[in-house]
Formats: C-alpha cells, structure tokens, sequence
C-alpha cells in the first residue's frame, strides 16, 4: 500500500502547485472518454481519475491507483477523440495490468532499479507537469524507479500488452481503432507532423513504428468481426479543443526554450485557422526566439514581423503583437516604428509586467533618435 500512498501523494503535489491544466471543456473531454473505456476496477485501491496537466512534452501515465495523467503538449499532438482514446485505453490497461506493481515485485531483487540507473546515473531529475521530481535510483528497492519507468515508459513486453489491451477497449467503446496506429505514428514524429530523430518516452521513432505496424496487423484480424465503418473517429469535434490547447502548448514551448517545435506547431494553427490572430501571433513569437545563432535570422525576423502584422490586421487591440513587432523592428534597425508600436502596447497595458524594460528600451531609442537627428543638423550645417 505504500506505492498507493506514493502516487496519491504525488497527484496531490501536482494540484497543490498548480500544475493541473484548468480548462473545463478540455478535462471534460478527457474524463468523458475516459470513464468509457475504464473497466470495473479488479482491486479495491484502483479508482479511475483523469487529470491533463500543463507540460509542452507529449506524455501520458498512470499511477498504480488508477490516476491517469495526460499533458497538454501531448493533446496539441493527437488528431481526433479515436487517438485520445487509444491513449487513455493503453494508460489504463497499465494500472488495471498492475504494470507499475510488477515493477516494483522486480525492483526487489534491485534489476529494475540497477538498470534504470545505469542508463540515467544514480538519480534522475523528471519534470513532469513542470514538478521537477528528483528520483533516487541507486538507494535501493523503493518506489522511485517504479515511478520513474511509469513517467519514462515500461519494457517492450508490458508496452505490447497494454497496446493489444487498449485496441479491444476501443473497439468496444464505440471508436475506430483504424486510429490506433495513427496514434503511434503520430509520436514517432515531431511537432506538426515533422520526422523527429529523437526518442521520447514512449520509445525511438523505429519502435514507435513497429509498434503502429503491430497495432495495423491487430486491427485488420479485428476488421474481420467487426463493422469499423460503424465506429466514431470524432475529429471536428477534436478539432477547436486541440486548436486551443495547441496555442498553449506553443507558448509553452517557447518558455522552454524550443522555438522550432513551437514553430512547427505554430504553423499548424495558422493553417487549421488563417483567421486566428493568436495563431498569427504565436508563429511570431516564435520566429523572433529562434536565436541570433541562426543562420536564417534575417529570414525569421522578416517571417516573425509579417506574422505580427497579420495578427494586428485580424485583432489590432492584440496588445502582445504590437510588444513583439516593436522589437521585432528595433532588430532591423527601424527605431522611429519600433518606439511607436512599444509606445501603443504600453498605453493599452500600463500596469504590465514587463513596462520596466520597455520603457527602458524606449528611452534608448530616444536617445538614439536624437543623437541621429543632432548629427543630421550638424552634418547640414557643414554643407551650407
């Protein structure tokens, strides 16, 4: 009961700290699909809840008592309710599996513990849903590897378990479990349908296609007893949650310092709607973080400001692209506009978090102006 008691523990410090995402329609959907696929729980401990957290990264895992936990950058990623639920099924045949327990029952003999911690060192520092949890992984036996292979994922056996378990929950929910492997699919790439070589948590790119060509296999031999066509895939009614909770995980991405996954993402919200100012605004955002390093910057301050621009046309009080595209011509070299659109977002934000540093940049760039304009005079005079 202690690992029980641990994971309560630890949702508990998600709520306290403010890491639980509020949006009622998006926890809604989550709970909804959630409470259909789980089952009847086979152990007095286990009760069914479903929580999204506010973390950019594209993960989701249960906790032995039956807590499932999905991040909003994994929501920004997903297509359609089918996926969801392909996702929520696979968590919950983790904790109905007792997956984390016979970890634990294995972490005895220290193999689980020894083996996590010779891939990530003595401890391992999770940041999940912006809790940074600092796990011990070479003290012994104990709940810390167990919840740390639960956030990072499971061996291939207890993944391909609670895969096969998750396609027969859809099915039986009422989803298309033609989306099943779309699932995977999707994980293997990286923000916005763009090929990633990195491997996440649910495994390297090469896995996670392997394990969309096994789910394929599982739904063709499924199709043969089953009327898919029946089945719901839910898209547009997905479709404005993820536009919305995608605005947050871009902005998100861009705190984290990942400006291209942003971008990427980004431009997916300008292309489901062109009529979003805020998705105008968050593609600018984040080609003006691309750093100076980038050997396109001319490019993406060119890109950033057309962006900013587009945005004040479809929403001219967007307060938050007028600071950007201040700064945005203030790195081109344009003083006179870049002061003037810093001086309009300060006039409709007065009391905003950042008016020290602006008006300290509008100074310079008085300054700046008036030392250009006394040399203009000076040099006129000599030319008379």
């Amino acid at each position: 009961m202690h690992l029980v008691e641990s994971a309560a523990g630890l949702a508990e410090q998600f709520g306290r700290r403010g890491y639980l995402h509020p949006d009622p329609a998006l926890g809604e959907l989550v709970r909804r699909i959630g409470r259909r696929l789980a089952p009847p729980p086979s152990d007095p401990y286990i009760e069914y809840r479903f929580h999204v957290l506010r973390d950019p990264l594209p993960n989701a895992f249960a906790l032995p008592d039956g807590q499932v936990f999905v991040n909003t950058g994994m929501l920004a990623s997903l297509e359609n309710e089918a996926q969801l639920a392909t996702l929520l099924a696979h968590e919950i045949a983790h904790a109905a599996g007792h997956h984390t327990i016979q970890l634990l029952r294995a972490s005895r003999s220290s193999l689980v513990a020894g083996s996590i911690a010779r891939s990530y060192g003595a401890s391992v520092a999770l940041s999940v849903g912006g809790l940074e949890l600092e796990l011990d992984l070479g003290s012994g036996p104990g709940p810390e590897p167990v919840f740390a292979t639960a956030v990072m994922g499971y061996d291939r056996s207890l993944e391909e378990e609670a895969d096969r378990h998750a396609v027969a929950s859809v099915a039986e929910a009422g989803y298309d479990v033609r989306e099943s492997p779309r699932l995977f699919e999707v994980l293997a790439l990286g923000s916005a349908g763009e090929p990633s070589a990195a491997a996440t948590e649910w495994g390297s790119p090469p896995q996670l296609r392997d394990r969309a060509r096994t789910l394929r296999e599982v739904v063709a031999r499924l199709g043969e007893t089953t009327d898919l066509e029946a089945l719901t895939v839910g898209r547009e009614a997905y479709r404005p949650l993820r536009h919305a909770v995608g605005l947050l995980t871009a902005e998100d991405l861009i705190r984290a310092e990942r400006p291209r996954a942003a971008a990427l993402l980004a431009w997916w919200l300008v292309a489901d709607d062109d009529r979003d100012a805020r998705a105008h605004y968050a593609l600018a955002e984040a080609l003006r973080a691309l750093g100076p390093e980038e050997a396109t910057r001319e490019e993406s301050l060119a890109g950033a400001r057309e962006e900013y621009e587009r945005a004040l046309q479809l929403d001219p009080g967007l307060a938050l692209a007028r600071r950007g595209l201040g700064l945005v011509l203030f790195e081109q070299g344009e003083s006179r506009g870049a002061g003037r659109e810093l001086l309009s977002y300060l006039r409709s934000r007065p009391d905003a978090d950042d008016k020290a540093p602006i008006l300290e940049r509008i100074e310079a760039i008085t300054a700046d102006l008036r030392t250009a304009e006394g040399e203009d005079r000076n040099d006129h005079a000599k030319n008379q």
